[in-house]
């Protein structure tokens, strides 16, 4: 073999050696929860895998770990304390001890979503404050700037954000414990539309679940058993040329005689253009998504 020949032999088999990298550990968003309206969070960017290892934050953690980029993010119960480790090397870039400033205001137990460069959380705890509002102190949705931690806008609620918010189309969506779906703009928190959901029996849990967005229409469920599909644009009944669109199915309490109807409080997945949504009631509900066509 002469010289060139053994040279590019050398060259092929380093290559073939080296392991492969890719440009970063974690998609490059994570707009609702789970990461997707199908709340499969799967990422595989074929590069190696990632050493066991533990991040430590300062009080409970009950949200789903968030990773983008090369960063994974999450948030505290108890303190609302946030925190940021780099990827791969699990150091810690930023946390709620230095400076005061990263910290929510109330619980996290929504994931840190992030699009646009910004991170978006919700807040706010399950206690009552009235028969039909819950949540105490506190509630509401902040931005924050994933670099440094620092909080960009707060947008206070009358009652608990604790189910995660969704991003779509620029457009922030996020699901309060005085029953209502808000629409903010991401760049300053200004309201753009809310709407006032069904309101069943009084719940342990969330008053809804996490929207999930898909086909511009957003879906969540309520405490009156009742799956919403609403335009995502303004909030109102998706438009039609013709006919008119479904934009809410009664479901929970529809099978039996449960006294319990509330849809699930996390919420519905969309799958080959199907909505799953489970109930109290003891049943999961599967709903083509051309039943909220317009007819």
């Amino acid at each position: 073999m002469d010289t060139r020949k053994k040279a590019l032999s050398w060259l092929i088999g380093c290559c073939m050696a080296m392991p492969v990298f890719a440009d970063s550990f974690g998609p490059d968003e994570w707009t609702q929860y789970r990461m997707n309206a199908a709340n499969n969070a799967v990422y595989n960017n074929g590069g190696e895998l990632l050493n066991r290892m533990k991040f430590r934050t300062g009080d409970q953690v009950r949200a789903t770990p968030v990773v983008v980029g090369d960063a994974l993010y999450i948030g505290n119960h108890a303190t609302g304390g946030m925190f940021r480790f780099d990827l791969p090397n699990g150091k810690v870039a930023w946390h709620d001890d230095n400076p005061w400033f990263r910290h929510a205001p109330n619980w996290i137990h929504s994931e840190m979503i992030q699009a646009g460069g910004r991170i978006f959380v919700g807040y706010g705890n399950r206690v009552f404050q009235s028969p039909d509002i819950r949540g105490t102190g506190a509630s509401g949705v902040m931005v924050v700037d994933p670099e440094d931690g620092a909080t960009l806008w707060q947008y206070e609620t009358l009652g608990e954000v604790m189910p995660t918010p969704a991003f779509w189309n620029d457009t922030l969506y996020a699901v309060t414990g005085g029953a209502e779906l808000i629409a903010l703009a991401p760049g300053n928190g200004k309201l753009l539309w809310r709407d006032l959901l069904g309101s069943g029996p009084r719940q342990s849990n969330n008053t809804s679940g996490a929207p999930a967005i898909t086909a511009g229409k957003v879906f969540f469920g309520d405490t009156a058993g009742l799956l919403h599909a609403l335009d995502a644009e303004d909030g109102d009944t998706p438009h039609c040329d013709s006919g008119r669109a479904t934009d809410t199915l009664k479901l929970g309490g529809s099978s039996h005689n449960s006294p319990a109807i509330a849809l699930a409080p996390a919420g519905p997945v969309v799958i080959n253009r199907t909505v799953f949504v489970g109930s109290q009631d003891g049943f999961v509900y599967a709903v083509p998504l051309s039943e909220f066509d317009c007819r």
